[in-house]
């Protein structure tokens, strides 16, 4: 009867044990699940440690400004998406890339995710440099498309990046984007390129739902997109103090 126990005790430990270790695996499998988002993460944090033994005149020189484009030098356009200032500024967009790259990658696949990406870049720097006249460096007009991506292809799609709360990824996008739309309404003093991350934002979700006008949770998505900044400019006027405190 003793040794039963013993025998029995070794097998219940021996299933915990395995049943840990196919809990991590679970998770390490859901974090490396997105691939090209992974990918983009580890290059990120490769040339954020890269560029940081430049010398201050060539890492200049690969920002983005908007005069290159007129010179059609378009090198420090692809170079500028993968630089940044400083550790908060690229550790704010890794977290918005994880985020919702992971929401993008499930629903269009790995090389689909490229295209939005690098398209949603693409047309924030020609939106900014060529109409605003204003250069800047970083992931974040690429990563505003995948914004964009996510609220209009799965706008309910629950997300727990947030202390495990289940938050619907329709909120988290417009709770980025609204900050960049009062950021113009009511400009101050910072680095943040907010004509840039809309740029991408706008562009890559008219071209989501032109491409896909036959889908319909795509057309759900886009038009809760369009109700949602009406609603949030609704807001703004008719309550500015408060949401005035969201950039101040």
């Amino acid at each position: 009867m003793k040794r039963r126990l013993i025998k029995e005790k070794r097998v219940v430990r021996k299933t915990k044990v395995e049943s840990e270790t196919e809990l991590i695996k679970k998770v390490i499998s859901w974090i490396l699940q997105p691939k090209f988002t992974i990918l983009l993460i580890i290059l990120n944090l490769a040339m954020y440690f890269w560029s940081s033994t430049w010398s201050e005149q060539y890492f200049k020189s690969l920002v983005f400004r908007p005069e290159v484009i007129y010179n059609l030098n378009f090198a420090p356009m692809i170079t500028s998406w993968f630089l940044h200032s400083s550790w908060p500024h690229l550790i704010g967009n890794l977290i918005f890339l994880f985020i919702f790259g992971r929401v993008v990658e499930r629903r269009f696949g790995a090389v689909k995710t490229a295209f939005i990406y690098f398209g949603a870049a693409i047309i924030s720097d020609l939106i900014a440099g060529l109409v605003f006249q204003q250069g800047g460096i970083g992931a974040s007009g690429a990563i505003a498309g995948l914004i964009a991506a996510a609220v209009v292809a799965d706008p309910f799609y629950l997300n727990y990046a947030v202390f495990g709360i289940p938050i619907p990824i329709v909120i988290l996008g417009w709770v980025a984007i609204f900050t960049d739309i009062l950021g113009l309404i009511k400009p101050i003093e910072t680095n943040i390129g907010h004509t840039a991350h809309l740029a991408g934002f706008f562009g890559i979700s008219l071209l989501i739902y032109l491409l896909n006008r036959k889908d319909k949770k795509i057309r759900q998505g886009f038009f809760i997109n369009i109700l949602t900044i009406i609603l949030g400019l609704v807001i703004y006027f008719l309550f500015p103090n408060i949401a005035r405190r969201f950039i101040t």
